[in-house]
């Protein structure tokens, strides 16, 4: 028998309402980890002898602003955890924690292959205008679109990062 367990990640544009009005907040990267997961995946290991596959699922929405808009779903390699680990979660105090945060850790960066993250929304504005503008010779379907959007993110933060140190060694005027 073996156990599933869903992380879903958090939502690319997932939608805050805004206490003092009717507006929302989009935003562009994952919600910080809460450690129960590891927890839970830890727990069935050592009561049960089953390493549980932690499997991200990235919900990616188009058209968020039209009826019927479009969601795309991604599932990626499932996560599981390292039976050496295990002698390490059993000791408890710091040393529990230590592997539980390189769990989280690693449960964040599987979390990252199936969603665009970006800094802030102007940002995710300019990849997506990017990507919108870019053409192919043929049709692409929507889980190539949102790879070339994830391709399109990661060089916009290279970019962003090489302008940065060419600004940090410019002396001010």
């Amino acid at each position: 028998m073996s156990a599933l367990l869903f992380l879903p990640s958090a939502v690319v544009m997932q939608l805050a309402l805004s206490r003092t009005s009717s507006s929302f907040f989009i935003r562009t990267d994952l919600l910080p980890l809460k450690v129960g997961v590891a927890l839970f995946a830890y727990s069935a290991l050592e009561r049960d002898g089953v390493s549980v596959p932690i499997v991200p699922v990235g919900l990616n929405y188009f058209r968020t602003h039209r009826w019927r808009g479009k969601c795309l779903v991604e599932y990626g390699d499932p996560v599981y955890i390292m039976e050496n680990s295990l002698k390490e979660y059993q000791k408890g105090g710091q040393s529990k924690r230590l592997v539980c945060n390189e769990l989280l850790d690693r449960i964040k960066d599987s979390m990252r292959s199936v969603i665009v993250s970006m800094p802030d929304y102007d940002s995710l504005q300019v990849v997506h205008t990017a990507r919108q503008l870019y053409r192919t010779d043929r049709n692409m379907d929507q889980k190539e679109k949102q790879d070339l959007l994830r391709r399109f993110a990661v060089g916009y933060k290279v970019l962003m990062s090489i302008e940065g140190d060419d600004e940090a060694q410019t002396p001010p005027a």
